[in-house]
């Protein structure tokens, strides 16, 4: 079933509909709120109140959109609404915020990056993670953080001269 017929089943209340959506993207809204909070409990709670959420707004998807794009849409706003109700001393970043695609990268380089990426601001820090750790395109970036491909462009741009003074 294509995820836009799973998604008005989950409008008409099916809750195996929910279940198979959940197992399709479940893991992908973990992992983009985990690169986002940098917090696996954090994460967790992010990923639960993403799904939540889904199940709530099912009904208000308008389809101008890939169902994915709405719900990263949902992780990214979620992400940005639970880091604004937490003070900025509770936030530690988890040592596996950067994944290990490149294995001859150190724990201490990927600590360093992580660091780094936390001192972004924002914008650029959620850019960056989108379309270079997470590899989606810029229009599916600029979908979720509803934003002109232009804007994520120069906010990715941006944020990568900010890592290399940061790095250097």
């Amino acid at each position: 079933m294509s995820d836009d017929k799973l998604l008005i089943e989950v409008a008409n209340g099916s809750k195996k509909a929910f279940e198979e959506l959940y197992n399709l993207y479940s893991s992908k809204v973990y992992s983009l709120a985990f690169r986002y909070s940098g917090v696996r409990e954090d994460a967790e709670e992010i990923t639960t109140d993403v799904f939540v959420k889904v199940w709530q707004n099912a009904k208000k998807f308008r389809g101008n959109s890939k169902v994915s794009t709405w719900i990263y849409r949902i992780t990214v706003n979620t992400a940005l609404e639970y880091k604004r109700k937490r003070k900025p001393e509770e936030v530690e970043i988890d040592e596996e915020i950067i994944s290990t695609q490149n294995e001859n990268t150190s724990g201490t380089d990927q600590e360093i990056i992580a660091l780094a990426l936390r001192k972004l601001p924002e914008k650029q820090r959620i850019a960056i993670i989108l379309t270079q750790i997470e590899n989606y395109s810029y229009k599916e970036a600029s979908r979720i953080m509803g934003k002109s491909i232009k804007a994520i462009e120069s906010l990715v741009q941006r944020g990568k001269e900010t890592l290399r003074r940061l790095l250097t």
